[in-house]
């Protein structure tokens, strides 16, 4: 074969302020092969992805189970036979589904280490998780601060006025 006519001289960008587009980067893809994961991934990165409107059918159980757009099984089904929730195919998961029961048992699990903690352990963790916000690109939530804002000790000596 010959090569194209045309080529590219700029990639393809997509309005990545949009809601929509935003919704859809957002959305979790688990419960895939490598293979099938890098097409989803494709999929939302040249805008080709399009989300269900509504759940479908599930090819092993036959209930309107599947709320993943591309998938054919429903996590649990895919989960119970160890298979790819696309292809179908006996391959290695890239990302375990984490169903909302599992996200609930963490948050509990993780209330309860933080009340066990001392203060200044707590203080050390919450600015820990903040910055592994920052730094992962996500919005800092003041509300996962139960104690509230803590001023470090540096930040009240610069607010006292000094004596003279």
């Amino acid at each position: 074969s010959r090569a194209p006519k045309y080529q590219n001289k700029v990639a393809f960008t997509h309005n990545r302020k949009s809601k929509k587009t935003a919704k859809i980067l957002s959305l979790p893809n688990q419960g895939l092969c490598r293979r099938c994961y890098e097409k989803i991934e494709w999929r939302k990165k040249y805008r080709k992805y399009k989300p269900l409107k509504a759940p479908s059918k599930c090819q092993k159980c036959e209930q309107r189970t599947v709320k993943r757009a591309y998938h054919n099984l429903c996590d649990d089904c895919a989960k119970s036979l160890d298979v790819c929730g696309m292809c179908r195919e006996p391959n290695e998961i890239v990302e375990e589904v984490i169903t909302e029961e599992e996200i609930r048992q963490k948050h509990v699990e993780e209330e309860r280490k933080i009340e066990s903690m001392k203060e200044r352990e707590r203080r050390t963790y919450f600015r820990k998780k903040r910055q592994r916000r920052r730094r992962d690109g996500e919005e800092d939530d003041e509300e996962d601060d139960e104690e509230g804002d803590y001023t470090d000790s540096e930040e009240d000596e610069e607010n006292d006025p000094e004596p003279e």
